[in-house]
């Protein structure tokens, strides 16, 4: 995630999925370190930060599919 927020984004749309990862992280991180710690939450909140995983990967795989 580092080295993908510190490069340009090559469109808005992979820029706001960016966006979203990155917040979606810093809230599961908080929330394992957390003392009031919900494993229902944190269950919820890595499904959805995979399912956002995988569409970063269909929108940058698709930036090589339209250059060839």
């Amino acid at each position: 995630m580092a080295e993908l927020q510190t490069a340009d984004a090559p469109n808005a749309e992979i820029a706001e999925a960016l966006r979203k990862t990155d917040a979606r992280w810093k809230f599961a991180s908080k929330a394992f370190t957390s003392k009031q710690f919900v494993s229902t939450i944190v269950a919820v909140n890595a499904e959805s930060m995979f399912r956002q995983l995988n569409e970063m990967t269909r929108l940058y795989a698709g930036l090589h599919d339209n250059r060839l």
